[in-house]
């Protein structure tokens, strides 16, 4: 699991059952995500992520993003 968080493996490649456990880090690295102060600063964060989980990191900043209320977006 630690090798697809760091991107040497690739999230697509592992059997469901190893899926579904990284679902809660790419939930705590798009909350990361989320707590930068400017887009800009988001956009760093999400960049800093291994290839291999950013789109995943993404789709769940985008929706908790999305859940916000209307004050915090």
């Amino acid at each position: 699991m630690s090798q697809v968080m760091d991107g040497t493996a690739d999230y697509n490649f592992l059997p469901a059952a190893l899926q579904s456990a990284i679902r809660l880090p790419i939930y705590y690295r798009a909350c990361a995500v989320l707590a930068e102060p400017t887009k800009e600063a988001r956009r760093a964060k999400l960049n800093a992520e291994p290839e291999s989980v950013r789109a995943l990191v993404e789709a769940e900043a985008l929706r908790l993003h999305k859940l916000r209320p209307s004050g915090l977006q």
